[in-house]
């Protein structure tokens, strides 16, 4: 089972491992959407986790 999230602007991600999944849309975030970095925690990732086979 694979974690995904997807951004808005198409970017998306997929990992095994939820912690890595968090720290890699972390770096998109502030690499893409500097302006969104303090709103987007990793709480507010987990939150946007979903799981796919």
């Amino acid at each position: 089972m694979l974690h995904q999230v997807s951004c808005e602007c198409g970017y998306e991600v997929r990992d095994g491992d939820e912690q890595v999944l968090v720290r890699r849309v972390q770096q998109h975030v502030r690499e893409n959407h500097p302006e969104l970095v303090d709103q987007v925690t990793p709480e507010v990732i987990r939150g946007w986790v979903e799981l796919v086979p």
